[in-house]
């Protein structure tokens, strides 16, 4: 048998695409197809998917607002619409599967459809399938029932890995992490290891403490997970869909350890952003647990000890970025940015990247 090459997937492609078509057609009337289409909300999701930049942010967020909104009336159902969609990128995937996943583990499965996205033309170089790729592989079709198609293969796409779970569970964060053990140096695990960990447990012990603001009353506290090597890169988020690090960080740390840090540090917080910055900065848990770290400091040391690292915690509203800086002498520091997007994303989402060059440092 001959192996599956990416011209005859295209040609199968395009063949049960046909098919669907034909089929929808011919099964059903014209008049109950306008029945149907009155009551399904036809919604469009953005060209780019996409929230480290604040206009693809402000674009995300009122989309998936229009999601939960649509879904949440009676007699409604919604269809995504992926036609436009030509980038996804990696904290945005993990918040759409997050916000579909917690509406269909509610109950609003059969109010959820999807098209799929169209191919991207390359002329000569063929049709480019990469956004459907990454919707394949955090499991985005899967969860609302539909086949995923025999697409030909997307190299920065293969090595995404999802998951999800209740309990911040140190097995948790070692399974995730253990999947990319062979791009890590020891010392570089055990930092991933605890920041990790404590993403996981700060999810579970505060992220949770109230109702989420979206109206629909979904009790879940899962978190989901998200690890990757792509594009010379090591990745890993952790996701909540819980009241945000600008509200928990208020509640869970007293007053007097705030002022300090605002004293210690000289800035004063009144935005989201700069929560997040101070929650970063407390070095003890609420918790005091023997199995944990030192708080939001264990989510910093990753850049602290390797040059090519990034933080970035986006809560809420805030968004607040933790990296290294090449000085003009040569000296390396760390340095940070803080600042706040039009609309809340009712969640945090907690990423480590490292370059490629690093993976292959050995700690010492």
């Amino acid at each position: 048998m001959k192996k599956n090459t990416a011209s005859k997937l295209e040609y199968e492609y395009t063949l049960r695409e046909q098919r669907e078509r034909r089929q929808g057609k011919n099964s059903v009337s014209r008049r109950r197809r306008k029945k149907n289409l009155r009551s399904v909300l036809k919604i469009i999701a953005p060209e780019t998917i996409d929230i480290y930049k604040s206009k693809n942010h402000t674009k995300l967020v009122e989309f998936l607002s229009k999601v939960r909104l649509h879904v949440g009336i009676e007699g409604k159902s919604i269809l995504i619409c992926f036609r436009n969609t030509r980038l996804i990128t990696a904290a945005a995937g993990i918040l759409l599967l997050a916000e579909i996943d917690r509406l269909v583990q509610a109950g609003y499965q059969n109010k959820i459809n999807a098209t799929r996205p169209n191919p991207i033309s390359k002329g000569k170089a063929g049709k480019d399938h990469t956004v459907q790729a990454v919707l394949n592989q955090i499991g985005f079709f899967k969860l609302l029932g539909k086949a995923e198609y025999n697409l030909p293969k997307a190299k920065n796409v293969e090595c995404w890995g999802v998951d999800s779970g209740l309990l911040a569970s140190g097995e948790a964060a070692n399974t995730m992490i253990s999947k990319l053990e062979q791009h890590l140096p020891a010392g570089m695990k055990k930092n991933l290891y605890r920041g990790a960990l404590e993403a996981l447990a700060n999810s579970v012990e505060h992220g949770y403490r109230g109702g989420r603001n979206d109206g629909l009353g979904i009790k879940d506290k899962r978190w989901w997970m998200f690890t990757a090597v792509q594009d010379n890169k090591l990745v890993i988020l952790v996701c909540d869909l819980g009241v945000g690090i600008p509200n928990t960080i208020r509640d869970t740390q007293p007053d007097s350890l705030i002022q300090q840090i605002f004293a210690k540090f000289s800035f004063f917080a009144n935005t989201d952003g700069s929560w997040i910055k101070v929650a970063t900065l407390v070095k003890e848990t609420r918790t005091g647990l023997t199995n944990r770290g030192k708080g939001g400091s264990d989510l910093r040391s990753i850049v602290d000890k390797f040059d090519k690292a990034t933080l970035t915690i986006i809560s809420n509203k805030g968004q607040y970025n933790y990296r290294k800086h090449k000085l003009n002498s040569g000296k390396v520091e760390p340095t940070e940015s803080v600042y706040d997007n039009k609309r809340s994303i009712l969640g945090t989402i907690v990423q480590w990247s490292i370059e490629a060059e690093q993976l292959n440092h050995d700690d010492t």
